[in-house]
C-alpha cells in the first residue's frame, strides 16, 4: 500500500503487508515477496485468517456513531435508524 496515507493506521509491515514511499519502494517490496516465498505465505495466511477491523461494515458504524455525535452536539437527533447492508447496493445516503 502506499505509505504516508490512513492505511498505515492498520498495515503492519511484514505481517499483513507493505507500505511504499515510492514506485522504486513498491518494486523493492514486490521483489521481496517473490525472493520469499515463506514471508508472501505468511502474509497470504494471515490476511486470510485474520479479520480486519478496518471493514467498510466497521467503518459505517463508526460514521454513524460520529454523525450521531454531530448531531447530539448541535442538539438535533438523526432523523431515522439507518441500517446498511454492506455489498448489497445499498447507499447510506438514501
Amino acid at each position: 500500500a502506499v505509505g504516508g496515507s490512513g492505511v498505515g493506521v492498520f498495515v503492519t509491515l511484514g505481517r499483513n503487508g507493505f507500505l511504499a514511499m515510492s514506485d522504486a519502494d513498491m518494486v523493492s517490496w514486490f521483489a521481496r515477496l517473490v525472493d520469499e516465498p515463506d514471508l508472501r505465505t505468511a502474509i497470504a495466511e494471515h490476511n486470510r485468517t485474520t479479520k480486519s477491523a478496518m471493514s467498510w461494515a466497521a467503518s459505517l458504524v463508526r460514521t454513524d456513531a460520529a454523525y450521531g455525535r454531530a448531531a447530539a452536539r448541535a442538539g438535533r437527533r438523526l432523523g431515522r435508524n439507518r441500517q446498511v447492508e454492506v455489498g448489497r447496493g445499498h447507499d447510506p445516503a438514501s
